[in-house]
C-alpha cells in the first residue's frame, strides 16, 4: 500500500471513530440528562472517545488532552477543546459546542449564536497554520502545555501536526424552524483556510418530545459530492 493510501485509509478510520464516540455520547449520555453545560459534554465524548480507541485490536495507543494550549512556532496560540495525539504528531483537534435549546443563528439576530464565533476561530488558527505549509504531506513544528501542572516531566511536549491533520466541529442544538440554516457544511466553509483541509462536522438537532438526530459531513464526502 502507497503512504498516500495508508494515509488516507489512516484519516477515515480516525473520523469513523470519532464519529462513533459522539453518536455515542448522544444516544447513551444524553439522553440520561447528566450533560448539563458544555465541561460535562467534554468529559461525557473524552470518555466516549477513550472506549472508542481502546475497542480496536492493535490500534495504536492515543493521547487525548484536554483544552491545552497549543503553541505555533509562529507564535500563534489556541485553545482547543480536544486535542488527539499519537506518539510524535497531532492528529485531530475538536471543537464541542452545547447549545440544547439555542439555535446556532438566531433569527432575529442574523448572526452566530453564543461562542461560536471563538470557537471557529481556534479551528481557523490551526488551518491557518496548516495552510502556510505548501507540501501537503508536511508538518508543523508546536508544542502543547499545560501551564497549570506542577509533578513529573512538567515541560511543554513538543509535537508535531500533519498538514492533514483532522479539524473536527461537533455540537449539540436546537432544531431550528428554518431548517435551510444549517446547510452542509456550515462551519467549514466559512473561511478559505479550510479549503483542501481535512475536516469532519457533525450537527446533533434537539427537539421537545424527541431524541436528537445527527447529521455529519466531512471533506470526503463533500469531495464525492463534488465529484458525481
Amino acid at each position: 500500500m502507497s503512504e498516500t493510501k495508508s494515509r488516507s485509509s489512516t484519516r477515515a478510520k480516525l473520523r469513523k471513530i470519532i464519529s462513533k464516540a459522539w453518536v455515542n455520547c448522544i444516544e447513551h449520555d444524553y439522553p440520561q440528562k447528566i450533560i448539563n453545560g458544555e465541561r460535562a459534554l467534554q468529559a461525557c465524548f473524552y470518555h466516549r472517545l477513550k472506549l472508542a480507541f481502546g475497542e480496536l485490536d492493535k490500534y495504536p495507543k492515543r493521547t487525548i488532552f484536554v483544552e491545552p494550549k497549543l503553541s505555533f512556532s509562529n507564535g500563534t496560540r489556541c485553545f482547543p477543546d480536544l486535542v488527539v495525539c499519537d506518539a510524535k504528531k497531532v492528529i485531530a483537534v475538536i471543537e464541542l459546542k452545547f447549545l440544547p435549546r439555542g439555535v446556532l443563528i438566531p433569527r432575529e439576530e442574523k448572526k452566530l449564536n453564543g461562542g461560536l464565533v471563538k470557537d471557529i476561530s481556534t479551528l481557523t488558527k490551526v488551518a491557518s497554520v496548516l495552510s502556510a505549509k505548501k507540501d501537503e504531506m508536511g508538518s508543523v513544528d508546536m508544542t502543547i502545555v499545560n501551564e497549570r501542572y506542577l509533578g513529573i516531566k512538567n515541560k511543554a511536549e513538543t509535537y508535531q501536526i500533519s498538514t492533514d491533520g483532522l479539524l473536527v466541529w461537533a455540537g449539540i442544538y436546537s432544531k431550528s424552524d428554518d431548517v435551510s440554516v444549517l446547510e452542509i457544511p456550515f462551519i467549514f466553509k466559512k473561511n478559505e483556510y479550510f479549503g483542501g483541509r481535512n475536516w469532519l462536522e457533525i450537527h446533533s438537532l434537539t427537539e421537545d418530545g424527541a431524541h436528537p438526530t445527527t447529521h455529519q459531513s466531512s471533506s470526503k464526502t463533500m469531495k464525492n459530492v463534488c465529484a458525481e
